[in-house]
C-alpha cells in the first residue's frame, strides 16, 4: 500500500489518499480511507482510475476535496481534476474539467525542473485551491459555491540562474509562497535554496528572505505564518512570519 496524502481535523477526523497492490499481476487499485481522531476506520472507498487521488483536504463541513492525477482513460472533456466527497465517503461532484487545461488533461505532468503539483485548503476564504507545475497554473474553487478562478503564475527567472520549485503554499486566498532550487550557470556551483512570493496584484515573483529559517525547506503556511523543517542533524521546525 502507498499513502499518497493525508489531512486531519483534530478531534474529528482523519483523510487517506491510498493506492493498493495486492500482488505483481494485479492493477493498483485507489481508495479514500476515512478515520475517527481514535484511529478507527470509518469508510473505505474504492475509487475508479479516474478518481484516484493525488492530494486532498478536509474543509470545515468535513468534506473531502481530492486533486486527481489523470483522466484514468477516460475522456479528457468528461473527467475533471478534482472530486469532492462528503464525511462519510459519498461522492458529491466533480469540478474543473481536464480538457480545459490541456497541458494536464490526459496527466498532471510533473517532473525535477518544472516542479511538483500543489493543492491546500483555506477555512477563513472556503477556498480549495491546487496549482500545476510546468503550465503553473493556479485554480481557486469556492467551495460554498462551485466558482472556479484560474490564473497562470509563470515562473521567476534570475539572470544567469536555473531555477526549480520544490514545495508551495499560499498565504490565505493571497500570495503563494515557495522554497526554489537554484543553481548558477558555472559547472563548478552546487545548488541553493531560494525564497520567493507571487503577487496575485502584479503578477509576479520577487525573492524574500526567511530569516532565521534560511537553509531549511517550506513545508506549510497558515495566514502569513510559514513553518519550514531544517534538513540538518537537528530536524527541528522553525516558523517565519512574512509582514
Amino acid at each position: 500500500m502507498a499513502i499518497y496524502d493525508v489531512s486531519a481535523r483534530k478531534d474529528e477526523l482523519v483523510a487517506v489518499g491510498a493506492v493498493y497492490v495486492k500482488g505483481a499481476d494485479t492493477t493498483p487499485a485507489g481508495a479514500l480511507l476515512l478515520f475517527d481522531f481514535n484511529g478507527k476506520l470509518q469508510s473505505a472507498i474504492a475509487l475508479s482510475v479516474s478518481r484516484e487521488i493525488l492530494e486532498l483536504e478536509l474543509d470545515e463541513n468535513l468534506n473531502v476535496w481530492t486533486l486527481l492525477p489523470d483522466a484514468g482513460g477516460v475522456d479528457t472533456a468528461k473527467s475533471f481534476f478534482v472530486a469532492e466527497y462528503d464525511k462519510a465517503g459519498n461522492f458529491r461532484r466533480e469540478l474543473v474539467q481536464r480538457s480545459s487545461i490541456p497541458t494536464h488533461a490526459e496527466q498532471i505532468v510533473q517532473n525535477a525542473t518544472a516542479g511538483a503539483a500543489t493543492a491546500s485548503y483555506d477555512s477563513a476564504t472556503h477556498t480549495f485551491w491546487f496549482w500545476l507545475p510546468s503550465s503553473t497554473d493556479l485554480i481557486s474553487i469556492d467551495t460554498m459555491t462551485g466558482g472556479v478562478a484560474r490564473t497562470k503564475t509563470g515562473l521567476s527567472s534570475i539572470k544567469d540562474h536555473a531555477i526549480w520549485p520544490l514545495q508551495m503554499g499560499r498565504e490565505g486566498s493571497k500570495s503563494l509562497v515557495a522554497t526554489f532550487g537554484m543553481k548558477t550557470n558555472s559547472a563548478a556551483a552546487k545548488p541553493q535554496l531560494a525564497y520567493y512570493v507571487w503577487s496575485p496584484e502584479h503578477n509576479e515573483w520577487s525573492e524574500f528572505s526567511p530569516g532565521e529559517c534560511k537553509g531549511s525547506w517550506l513545508i506549510g503556511v497558515q495566514g502569513n505564518i510559514h513553518t519550514y523543517f531544517r534538513p540538518d542533524n537537528s530536524r527541528r521546525l522553525c516558523t517565519f512570519a512574512r509582514l
